[in-house]
This record gives structure tokens, C-alpha cells and sequence, in this order.
């Protein structure tokens, strides 16, 4: 016969009376002969500490012991609890499994707090674990001895309030509030559990006390595979357990802005592998729940919440995610998790543009969970962009990668050297095969291989707004969908057409240019083509390239992050832009897209035209085409211009 029992508070008694129970120990034990009232309650980071070297801290004579917290799991949604019992040695089969993981918790204020002189300092978390078959162990051998039979196994999970298939009794739930006693307990993979020492000697009980039903799951922590893992996917280790894996681990954490990683796969009682945009993995389980049955895999950029578990041989790194739940997967950039990507996430995304918020708060847009709400989080929502479950599948992007900006100042000199001796010797005029060498040069200067190419290819404009004025196209190449513009323009002297007509950010109308053909020609972002009907979304100004958040679209200058509002790939025309020829100053650009993550380029406006900066790598050929286009230029002046002239 087994007795239930809570332990409760005189001002709590009523209010939870009918589901807190306490397992107390073997029918044939005194489980009072331990006076657990005398037995001090520690940290779970106390109890969880390490060396440098990956062992546990916690001394081994440090029992008995108490610990505080909530419940994570239903333990059925990890492990097998069936009864298997063996009638023979049967190396390493341990049969029936069960495991709470218990997290820590602000008991501050409430009847639970076990100091209520000091703040709480807790961290981390504790798996509470049992096996049915010790015996069966290796290093044990000694079975049946050491293991349950099935009947004693099934009255050990009613003992500790476990969950079994059949079980006719309450079971603590996930969100309970409990203390743990524990005898004993031992160091695995890297933390130390709660259990009976592979012993199933009355001795070695441990006991569940449920303090308070439905106290509530702890808010998961927002974190990035950058939080666990370097640019080397390399995990962190920290001793200290300040930083990185140790630090989360046995929480709840909600891991943002993954995808599956290719050839994954993805079901009920499942190891899967994820990847975030700068190539950081990390392995998860999707666990016994029924809901992964019917889950389909998610198809692009997603959030998981789990509980981070550690599995190391070193007890070094070896963190892994465990989700015990499908719908605990949601999609990446679904700010208010209504199920889709829409106008009001982007509405959270703008609140918080350019702004550094506290790490993962969704409200104010920081999708990638790296307090600054920028571009990337910006990518995030474009990429599920209308969609009401999954995103894009494939490879992750490469890590963003600025492009060298050193030898600005000697490319400027030089260019400015090359256009005043070819306009004295052209009389004004960049004219014939010289010009086209010139601006061979810039290409060759500019960036030769990108896996997405950026370009800003000049148009004429002569016959809507004659001389005194140069449009420019910047296009974008890529094989993968493009996700995001960024564009800052700051003049020295000269100005930006703004027509008069087309008051809005984006191309105007077909219909307006058959009005005013100059509008063609104005200053304008696109959505991946000409065309007025495709949604623009615009959230502010170009904060990755260190514009202020509020969006500049004037005459005086550009700062502006713009992107489409679906998937677009190919030859795509980002934006149209229209400069004085007497325009001077500097421009920088950041386009980011699904496959290649951001690219940067940056570089001079001289004369109206947006002139690349030179890698270092390709400044020589660009040199030496500069020079012969001068010298073409100066012996052959009056050849066909290559642009319209400007005079």
C-alpha cells in the first residue's frame, strides 16, 4: 500500500488539495526515517556545477539533498516508461525509462522560496531520471538483483508520480512546482542527475514532492545557434556556466530562426539536424508525442522550443535540443504566433527598426534573437513572407561578409585623375572606346564573384528629362530568393530627382508614365521588377550600413532597407535612381538573399554615377584599364559615347 500526501501551505491548501501528491518510498521502508526537513535546499546551479575539465563540481558526499522547480515534460513524450522486464542478464537493456527535467525558478515571494532573506540567484536545470533494468548494465551485472520486476517497476512510477500508459492515478503534469529528494545521485554526459545510483535499494530512493499544481512553465529562453555555437560550429564551452550551452542547459529555451538542414528527416521518435543562416547546427529530438504523426516538416526558417540537454562524453559541449511537442515548432518572423507571417508581425518589425531591445523580444521585432531589431531580423520575415506554416528548405546561407573598403581613397584618387585628364582632353565629354575601358575598370574594381551579383547599370534617360540628370538600374543576379535591400546615400554637392508625380517609395504606374513619361525616371526601391502592383515592404532606414532608423527618401539624400513581399529570384531590379551630373558623395549597399546571405558594397558617386569600390585583389587590373582608357581617350576623341552625353 502506498500513501499520497501534499505538502502544503495553510493559505494554498484549499485551492490545490485534489491533485499535489508525494511519493513516499518502498511499501516495506520507513520513509520517514529520513527527517528531509533537517536536509538543506540547494541551487540547481550548485548541484549542476563543473570543473574546467568538463566533471562534475558537486562534491560526492553532498547528499541528501533538496532541490526546487518546475516540471518541463511529460515524461512520456521522451522516454519509454512500458514495463520490459528480463527474465535473464540481458546486457544494456534497461527496459522501462522514465525522466523529469526540472528547471529552476523565481520562488521570490512566494511560499516555496527557500530563502526568503536573499534574492534569487538560481539557474539551469536538473534531469530527474529512473531505469527499470540496472542489473542489466555492464558495469553492474547483477540482474535481477539489481532491477524492478515489471509490478515493482509500475509501483515505483506511482511511487514518484511518473506517468505510464494504463495509469489510473494523477500524475504530476508539466508546469507542477516540486522539490526532489534525493539520496543520492550520479554524473552523466555532462550533468548530474537526480536518480538511484543504478540501485534499486530502498536506500537509494529518491522522492517527488509536488509543492504546487500548475504553478506554469517557465517562460522559454530566446536564444540563437550564436548562443551555443561559434562562427566555427564549434560549441561554447564555459566552466563558469555563464555563457553558452552550460549555461541553458535543462531550461527551456525557444531556439530561433533555424531551418532544416538538407536530406533532415522529421517525424515522431526522430534525430534530426538544424541550421542556422551562418552555418551553426545542432542536433534535436522530436519526441513520442503523437502530434509529430501528423506534423509535416517545416519547409524554411522556423523556431523550436525544447529543453537544451547535454549528451558528452567530456562533458564538454555535446548540447542537443529536445522537443517534446509539434506544436512547439512555429514559424520564424510570426511575431505575435498567430500561425502566419503577415502585416502585423512587419508592423512589430518597424516598431523596433534600428533599435537594441532586450535579447529575442518579438513584440519589438528581433526575430534572430540577438537584441538589435536590423536587416537579418528583416530577412527573417520576408523569407516567410504570407506563409501560414514553414518557410524555405535547403542549405543555410553563408555568414555576411563586408567587402573590403581600404583602398578607397587611392581608387578615388586615381579616378579622379583619369576623368579630369579625359574631359580636358574630351572637352567635357567621357567619349569612345576609352569610356568603355573606364568603366570596364570600375567592373573589374567592383567585386568579380559573388554568389549573387550586384550591379548598377546606368540607363538613358534623355528623351523624358534631357541633360543635367543620370538614372542608374541596380540590379541583382541571384539563383536563390532575394530577401532584402539596403541602400545609404550621402551627397558632398548635387542633389536626387524626386518626381513630383510619384509620391510613393516604390515604381510608379503604367499608367502615370503614359501621363508624365519623366516618371519613369524617378528615384525609386522595386520589389525584384518594375512593377507597381508587387508589395513593397519598407520597415525604415538602412541600419545595417549604420543609417538611423528612421527612413531619408529626398532630394538630399538615401537611407532607406526595402524588400518583396514574396519569393523572387533571377535578374531582378531593385530600385531606379536618379542623380544630378554634378553629383558627388558616397553610397554603401547591402542586399541580402536565401542562398548567399548579406553581401556589402560600398563606393564613390562621382558625377551622378555610383562607382564601386575596388578589391584589393582586382585594383591592378582596374589601374591599368583606367590608364588605357585615358590614353584611348585622349587619341581618339571623337568616337560614339558609350552613355548619353551629360553636358
Amino acid at each position: 500500500m502506498f500513501a499520497f500526501r501534499l505538502l502544503l501551505r495553510p493559505a494554498i491548501v484549499l485551492g490545490i488539495l485534489s491533485v499535489g501528491i508525494l511519493a513516499v518510498g518502498h511499501a516495506d521502508a520507513d520513509a520517514d526515517a529520513q527527517d528531509w526537513s533537517s536536509v538543506p535546499i540547494i541551487n540547481h546551479n550548485v548541484y549542476q556545477a563543473v570543473n574546467p575539465n568538463g566533471t562534475s563540481a558537486y562534491p560526492a558526499g553532498g547528499f541528501p539533498v533538496r532541490l526546487r522547480g518546475v516540471v518541463l515534460n511529460n515524461n512520456l513524450d521522451w522516454l519509454n516508461a512500458a514495463p520490459a522486464f528480463t527474465e535473464t542478464y540481458t546486457p544494456g537493456f534497461l527496459g522501462g525509462q522514465a525522466e523529469f527535467f526540472v528547471q529552476s525558478v523565481n520562488l521570490d515571494g512566494t511560499p516555496w522560496d527557500p530563502d526568503p532573506l536573499a534574492p534569487y540567484s538560481d539557474f539551469g536545470g536538473t534531469a530527474v531520471w529512473m531505469g527499470q533494468n540496472y542489473g542489466n548494465l555492464p558495469w553492474i551485472n547483477d540482474h535481477p538483483g539489481k532491477s524492478y520486476t515489471n509490478a515493482q517497476w509500475l509501483a515505483e512510477l506511482d511511487r514518484l508520480g511518473y506517468n505510464y500508459v494504463g495509469r489510473t492515478t494523477s500524475a504530476v503534469q508539466p508546469g507542477d512546482l516540486i522539490e526532489v529528494r534525493a539520496r543520492v545521485g550520479l554524473n552523466y554526459a555532462g550533468k548530474r542527475n537526480i536518480n538511484e545510483a543504478h540501485n534499486n535499494a530502498p536506500t537509494n530512493d529518491f522522492e517527488i514532492v509536488v509543492l504546487q499544481p500548475n504553478f506554469g512553465l517557465p517562460t522559454a529562453a530566446p536564444i540563437a545557434l550564436a548562443d551555443l555555437k561559434t562562427t566555427a560550429n564549434e560549441f561554447i564551452w564555459d566552466a563558469a556556466r555563464q555563457t553558452g550551452g552550460e549555461f541553458y542547459q535543462m531550461t527551456r529555451v525557444e531556439l530561433r530562426n533555424v531551418r532544416l538542414a538538407e536530406g533532415q528527416p522529421w517525424g515522431k521518435n526522430t534525430w534530426t539536424n538544424v541550421i542556422d543562416p551562418a552555418g551553426r547546427t545542432l542536433s534535436i529530438y522530436l519526441g513520442l508525442n503523437d502530434s509529430f504523426l501528423t506534423s509535416v516538416a517545416p519547409d524554411g526558417l522556423f523556431d523550436v522550443t525544447g529543453i537544451l540537454d547535454q549528451n558528452s562524453s567530456t562533458g564538454q559541449g555535446g548540447y542537443r535540443l529536445l522537443v517534446m511537442n509539434a506544436a512547439d515548432v512555429m514559424l520564424a518572423g510570426d511575431a505575435n504566433r498567430d500561425g502566419m507571417v503577415s502585416g502585423a508581425d512587419f508592423e512589430r518589425l518597424v516598431a523596433g527598426w534600428g533599435q537594441s531591445v532586450a535579447k529575442g523580444n518579438l513584440t519589438l521585432g528581433d526575430f534572430n534573437a540577438d537584441g538589435v531589431v536590423s536587416g537579418a531580423d528583416f530577412e527573417t520575415l520576408v523569407a516567410n513572407w504570407g506563409k501560414g506554416s514553414g518557410g524555405l528548405s535547403g542549405s543555410a546561407p553563408a555568414m555576411p561578409v563586408p567587402e573590403p573598403a581600404a583602398a578607397l581613397l587611392l581608387f578615388a584618387g586615381v579616378l579622379g585623375a583619369v576623368a579630369a585628364a579625359v574631359r580636358r582632353r574630351a572637352g567635357g565629354a567621357l567619349k569612345g572606346i576609352g569610356l568603355g575601358l573606364l568603366v570596364a575598370g570600375l567592373a573589374l574594381a567592383a567585386h568579380p564573384s559573388q554568389a549573387g551579383t550586384l550591379s548598377f547599370v546606368e540607363v538613358d534617360n534623355s528623351a523624358a528629362l534631357g541633360p543635367g540628370y543620370v538614372t542608374s538600374d541596380m540590379t541583382f543576379q541571384t539563383a536563390s530568393n532575394w530577401l532584402s535591400g539596403q541602400l545609404l546615400v550621402a551627397l558632398s554637392q548635387g542633389s536626387i530627382y524626386q518626381n513630383a508625380f510619384n509620391s510613393g517609395d516604390g515604381p510608379p504606374s503604367a499608367a502615370l508614365i503614359g501621363l508624365a513619361p519623366a516618371a519613369a525616371f524617378d528615384t525609386f526601391v522595386a520589389p525584384g521588377a518594375f512593377d507597381s502592383t508587387k508589395t513593397l515592404l519598407v520597415p525604415g532606414g538602412a541600419v545595417d550600413l549604420g543609417g538611423s532608423p528612421t527612413k531619408q527618401f529626398n532630394t538630399s539624400g538615401i537611407n532607406i532597407t526595402w524588400g518583396p513581399g514574396e519569393g523572387i529570384s533571377g535578374n531582378l531590379l531593385l530600385g531606379r535612381f536618379t542623380l544630378s551630373n554634378d553629383a558627388n558623395g558616397t553610397w554603401k549597399a547591402r542586399v541580402g538573399n536565401a542562398g548567399d546571405g548579406a553581401i556589402f558594397q560600398d563606393g564613390l558617386i562621382v558625377n551622378g554615377q555610383f562607382a564601386p569600390v575596388p578589391e584589393p585583389a582586382a585594383l591592378f587590373s582596374a589601374l591599368s584599364a583606367l590608364a588605357f582608357g585615358g590614353l584611348m581617350l585622349r587619341r581618339r576623341p571623337q568616337r560614339a559615347t558609350h552613355f548619353p552625353p551629360r553636358e
